[in-house]
């Protein structure tokens, strides 16, 4: 029996689900893509398959053979995991739905458990994220289980007006231009973003680095991110190779400019990066809306896309976080929604007053 929450969660997304299956099968730069390797739906899409472990050794593609139903253990966990708030894989086998991989082989069981697999066809089903980990050879067969078990679902997704306000408030196609931080073919239209500093005020006024290297609309990597994780490590090798985290001047004026000696990031790349950023704040939206008590608050298009933004800047769990938790308690209580005074005096508690009035616009008014 598939879990619920993941039949939910493929249906309203069978697109997304599906391209995330495809970018797989076509990565030819992945480190191992042997068949002995498993992947998940929930994975980023840069994220590299691993193998699984059996009797505490590295399953390799000569002991598929001898995997069973109960054979669920992976190797390491995912780099990243694109369905959870904090975007972590828990890498354990907690969360697997019933200890155990779908669809084995029953014909040739030896007992309870030990039925082999047919790693075409087999997929196990995380219930953190939710995500469905498959080998990287069964494209097909999962895409066949997408299509099977898709139907409608109550999550929410960032609308195109939503994704475009996003982009404009993290770089505008004016800011690219002014400051020097795009690359543009002969007849004048956008093909990639440099990575590039970003820089903020202090307690005493002063323009001070973030910290990081931002790629494209807002995707921020730090410089422990870029050692613990190695989808981030990857981005600034490939196009900010021994770019050093730390500007090399601070600017008078606070603003942005490109990475020294980097190289511009395809717009193609760049809006798979925004789209997985989008998709985590959406999910985190989400998730703070289904669990207040008795999921009595419902937001419509524009009240979600303005949290969505606001997430998008501020971070995930940002109820544990805003000042005396005002926001949160509002959007908890579900009332006066349409009260501009108090939508407007809420959303502008916090940093960037000009985003927030905007936010609040939107959050009432729609586009």
């Amino acid at each position: 029996m598939i879990n619920e929450r993941v039949k939910n969660s493929v249906t309203g997304n069978t697109e997304g689900f599906l391209d995330s299956i495809k970018r797989r099968e076509s990565d030819i730069n992945q480190p191992c893509v042997c068949n002995a390797c498993v992947t998940c739906t929930a994975a980023g899409p840069k994220c590299k398959p691993v193998h699984l472990e059996k009797n505490n050794r590295q399953v390799e593609i000569c002991d598929l053979s001898e995997l069973t139903r109960k054979d669920i253990k992976l190797a390491v966990p995912f780099e990243k995991c694109m369905k959870t708030a904090d975007g972590k894989c828990d890498g354990t086998t907690t969360y697997i739905e019933g200890r155990e991989w779908q669809m084995a082989d029953e014909s040739r069981s030896h007992g309870p458990g030990l039925e082999p697999l047919n790693h075409l066809t087999a997929y196990m089903v995380c219930m953190k994220g939710p995500g469905i980990i498959y080998f990287t050879s069964a494209g097909q067969g999962l895409k066949l289980f997408v299509n099977n078990y898709a139907f409608e679902t109550g999550d929410m997704k960032l609308s195109e007006n939503g994704k475009e306000l996003v982009k404009g408030f993290e770089l505008s196609i004016e800011i690219i231009e002014a400051w020097d931080l795009g690359e543009f073919d002969k007849n004048g239209n956008l093909i990639g973003i440099y990575p590039y500093y970003v820089f903020k005020k202090d307690s005493q006024g002063q323009y001070i680095s973030d910290g990081g290297i931002t790629i494209g609309y807002g995707h921020w990597i730090s410089q422990s991110e870029y050692y613990m994780q190695l989808s981030e490590k990857n981005i600034i090798d490939q196009y900010a190779f021994g770019a050093s985290f730390v500007p090399p001047y601070i600017p008078s004026d606070g603003r942005s400019y490109k990475v020294p000696n980097s190289k511009y990031i395809p717009l193609e790349e760049i809006n798979k990066i925004f789209d997985d950023d989008i998709s985590v704040a959406e999910n985190a939206v989400n998730d703070f809306v289904s669990k207040i008590s008795d999921n009595q608050v419902k937001l419509n298009q524009n009240q979600f896309d303005a949290l969505v933004s606001f997430t998008h800047q501020y971070g995930v769990n940002w109820w544990t976080l805003t000042p005396e938790k005002v926001l949160p308690k509002f959007i908890r209580e579900g009332k006066d929604f349409d009260n501009e005074v108090k939508v407007r005096s809420i959303f502008e508690m916090h940093d960037d007053k000009n985003r927030r009035e905007i936010e609040a616009e939107i959050f009432l008014n729609g586009y």
